[in-house]
């Protein structure tokens, strides 16, 4: 089934930003994962999060300020910037993935940051401003 930018662009702003419904989370939280994201019986899953070193999601706002929607995009306006690892993070950093809760959750969209980083003892990993694109395929 293809969409039209419209009805992405509709659905994008249903989710993020200001008028976003009233079931869209008010706060949205980015992960890392070393695995990639796959839907599988219409759950987003195969998220791998490191889980020692200090590694925690990072909390930001669902609203204009932080997140810009244009066309089938939506992409952050501001670094995202995770806790300095106290010891080395034992998943690297490959994916962001956008959960609704800081722990648990449910995953709602990621995107491939490009290249696997390992993250060492004393790395900070800083996701620049406009690096966290989010598409709606066309198809």
């Amino acid at each position: 089934m293809a969409t039209s930018d419209t009805v992405a662009t509709t659905y994008l702003k249903g989710v993020f930003g200001s008028s976003k419904g009233s079931t869209a989370p008010a706060t949205v939280y980015v992960a890392l994962s070393s695995t990639a994201p796959a839907v599988v019986g219409g759950v987003l899953g195969n998220v791998t999060e490191p889980s020692n070193g200090s590694y925690q999601r990072v909390a930001i706002s669902n609203n204009d300020t932080n997140w810009t929607t244009s066309g089938r995009t939506v992409t952050n306006n501001l670094a995202v910037e995770f806790p300095t690892a106290t010891a080395n993070w034992n998943a690297n950093a490959a994916y962001a993935v956008l959960y609704d809760e800081a722990t648990n959750g449910n995953a709602l969209v990621s995107c491939s940051l490009g290249s696997s980083t390992a993250v060492l003892t004393g790395v900070r990993v800083v996701l620049d401003a406009g690096s966290v694109t989010l598409t709606v395929p066309n198809t």
